[in-house]
C-alpha cells in the first residue's frame, strides 16, 4: 500500500478536522496537531489520558499517557521499520485516575480478545475497545 493510500484510510476519532487544502499536511498529521492543540500535556502528572491504537496488522494497543501526541508519535515511529502503520487512534479526555482506567481497559480487553503482550490485543474490534474506554473516561477535567 502506498503512503498516500494509507493516509486516506486513516481515521482519527474524536479529533477536530478542518478542510484540506492542496499543500496541507496528511490527515494523520493534521489530526495530531489538533490533538496537541486540544489536549497538549498536563502539568504535574495529576491527570492523563487513556488511548486505543489500531495497527494495520489488526492488533490493538491500549495504554495511558500524560502526553498523547508524543506517545502516538512514538508508536508510529517504532512500528514503521517493520512495515506496520497506525490506522486508527482514539484518545480520551484528560481525567484523574487514568492509571486505574488503563488497568480496567486492559482487563476488559483481555476477556474478549487474545492478549499478545500486556497492552496489545488480537481479535478485539477497535470501536469495541474505544466504547469500553469511553465508559472508563471518568472525572474529566
Amino acid at each position: 500500500m502506498t503512503w498516500e493510500a494509507a493516509q486516506r484510510r486513516r481515521t482519527i476519532y474524536d479529533a477536530k478536522h478542518g478542510e484540506a487544502k492542496a499543500n496541507d499536511p496528511p490527515p494523520l498529521v493534521r489530526a495530531w496537531r489538533s490533538i496537541v492543540a486540544k489536549h497538549g500535556s498536563l502539568p504535574g502528572g495529576k491527570a492523563g489520558y487513556i488511548y486505543v491504537i489500531k495497527f494495520d496488522t489488526g492488533a490493538v494497543k491500549v495504554g495511558r499517557t500524560s502526553r498523547p501526541s508524543r506517545r502516538v508519535s512514538e508508536h508510529d515511529r517504532a512500528c514503521r521499520p517493520f512495515g506496520v502503520e497506525i490506522e486508527e487512534v482514539w484518545i480520551s479526555q484528560p481525567h484523574e485516575g487514568y492509571a486505574n482506567s488503563e488497568r480496567m481497559l486492559i482487563a476488559a480487553c483481555s476477556k474478549i480478545a487474545e492478549q499478545i503482550r500486556k497492552e496489545y490485543f488480537r481479535g478485539v474490534d477497535f470501536m469495541v475497545a474505544v466504547d469500553i474506554a469511553r465508559t472508563l473516561d471518568g472525572n474529566p477535567l
